[in-house]
């Protein structure tokens, strides 16, 4: 299928302000937004300038807006974005702009600078007041793994009935990787 992308484009070394460009690609359904931001850099534009590194919606690093709302663009499928007619095509091109809120470095990266340093100041991750343990006292940590495992079913459990209850989707892959 045809599909359009308008995406947000700035270089403060050559622009005085930034713009859009429109990209037309032919694109599969099941592409996800960074697959054809890929093709477009590689075949098309290469002067594109956008975050990516995982590829799997953990890094977050390739966070977008995508047709008006924060996303990342390594979990959104085309298809996902929603067709314009019934031939499965879009009559509107898909808008990718850079994460709003923030200075912008080039064309889809932005300066987190000032979010790391709010980041540290809340510090989230444990501080001990001792020494980490020793290599051989795994006791514990048997019991903290067979502890973990049990909460691990019993949160999943307690999301699956609220999800039945209220028919909501409810993302809970960042609270499970902790």
């Amino acid at each position: 299928m045809k599909v359009t992308f308008r995406i947000f484009r700035f270089n403060p070394e050559t622009d005085s302000k930034p713009y859009y460009k429109d990209y037309e690609v032919e694109a599969d359904p099941k592409d996800r937004v960074v697959d054809v931001l890929h093709y477009i850099k590689n075949e098309i534009d290469g002067t594109l300038t956008f975050r990516r590194s995982c590829l799997h919606g953990i890094c977050g690093s390739d966070g977008m807006r995508i047709n008006g709302k924060n996303m990342l663009a390594c979990s959104i499928l085309l298809q996902d974005l929603g067709y314009s007619d019934a031939n499965k095509t879009y009559k509107k091109p898909i808008v990718v702009e850079p994460l709003p809120g923030m200075p912008i470095i080039k064309d889809l990266v932005t300066d987190f600078t000032d979010f790391w340093k709010k980041y540290e100041t809340v510090k989230p991750y444990l501080i001990t007041k001792t020494h980490p343990r020793k290599e051989n006292d795994y006791k514990d940590l048997k019991m903290l793994n067979l502890l973990w495992r049990h909460q691990s079913v019993f949160f999943a459990l307690v999301v699956q009935q609220v999800v039945r209850q209220h028919g909501q989707m409810i993302i809970i892959s960042d609270l499970l990787r902790f």
